[in-house]
């Protein structure tokens, strides 16, 4: 099939969770064989367009966007330049013979915020909640919609009526070349932001520091740029400064998708005290390269690690401390095989094919 996926900020390496996913499941689509196409905006790239084998990647100049952090500037900025996207979009349509259109999220995604409709086939592939306005407008149109899972899709289902089909994130599983023995840091695969709940790790950190003093901590730096979350970052580091145990606390800038898997697979413990999550790449990866996991119950994750683990309420820095203390005292069961086996379910060929195979019998 010959596939449009719509989507404001593609490309590698771009710090954020919904940009590794839609990356993760174009590599899935292309394995089985498809011609995936590519609407964007020159967020990783210059304008123009970019051809390698069975992907097209058309960076457009009318998806220069100024991000400020707000929903309300992209969505006043891509309406004023609705007449010209939609042209756009058709020529893409008609040149590469596009069978199906998938739009990444109902905001980021372009087409469904600006309410196009197209004579073929066009997914919705929803990863965060937005508002409900935004949801609303959703309701007559003829969009199949899918979210990561099944917790997102009934916060959205109290929003609106339609029929929600599952999508989950998928993974790409690199052969890593791993170390003998685990080496002795804690990696907080996440991006420093209160929904990740940084300054937990933090505490988490100080409560063992002490009694296992070989062990580092290890967290995701770099810049993401969809909101402003300077002064959060601020008082992360602010907090590090002032621990006693600054020496053995790190920050990993820029981190390339690549080297993430070499990361997840060598670290002692993969902690993840988030607030909330719709699905749960970060927690994947561990579960897939087999490195203990220890997360919270919050939004998919229960569902992700089907419960193999123990997983604690975010906040609960007693717990999370215990859960820590156990792993670094080889007491946990981890169940690392039955979460690797879960993980292996994800594989971003399988989840594609899956998400695929329907709309070929259609075609």
């Amino acid at each position: 099939m010959n596939i449009l996926i719509t989507f404001l900020t593609y490309g590698e390496n771009t710090f954020g969770g919904i940009e590794h996913a839609t990356n993760n499941l174009v590599h899935g689509l292309r394995e089985n064989g498809h011609n995936v196409s590519i609407y964007t905006g020159p967020f990783k790239m210059k304008v123009g367009i970019y051809k390698k084998n069975n992907l097209f990647i058309y960076a457009s100049k009318n998806l220069r966007i100024p991000f400020d952090g707000t929903d309300n500037t992209i969505i006043n900025f891509l309406h004023k330049k609705k007449t010209t996207i939609d042209s756009e979009i058709k020529k893409i349509i008609k040149s590469d013979k596009i069978d199906l259109i998938i739009c990444i999220d109902h905001l980021w995604g372009i087409v469904p915020i600006l309410g196009l409709e197209y004579s073929i086939p066009t997914i919705l592939w929803l990863h965060i909640f937005h508002n409900k306005q935004i949801l609303k407008s959703l309701e007559n149109k003829k969009y199949d919609l899918f979210s990561v899972s099944t917790s997102l899709s009934k916060e959205i289902k109290n929003v609106i009526s339609k029929e929600i089909k599952i999508l989950p994130n998928s993974l790409i599983i690199q052969n890593i070349n791993k170390t003998k023995s685990k080496k002795n840091y804690i990696f907080v695969n996440a991006r420093i932001s209160p929904e990740k709940n940084t300054i937990d790790a933090l505490k988490i950190f100080e409560e063992i520091a002490n009694n296992f003093k070989d062990v580092k901590l290890v967290l995701c730096g770099g810049n993401f740029p969809f909101i402003d979350n300077r002064k959060y970052y601020q008082s992360v580091i602010d907090k590090i400064k002032k621990s006693q145990y600054t020496n053995r606390i790190s920050i990993l800038d820029s981190i390339p998708w690549k080297k993430i898997p070499e990361i997840v697979s060598n670290a002692r413990i993969i902690l993840l005290p988030t607030k909330t999550e719709s699905f749960g790449l970060a927690a994947l990866e561990a579960m897939a390269y087999k490195t203990p996991l220890i997360t919270t119950s919050s939004g998919n994750l229960p569902n992700l690690t089907c419960n193999y683990i123990n997983l604690v309420s975010p906040g609960n820095i007693s717990k999370f401390t215990h859960e820590v203390k156990q792993e670094l005292q080889n007491k946990r069961n981890s169940n690392l095989n039955k979460l690797k086996k879960e993980a292996i379910k994800y594989k971003a060929s399988t989840v594609a094919l899956n998400l695929i195979k329907n709309y070929e019998q259609k075609k």
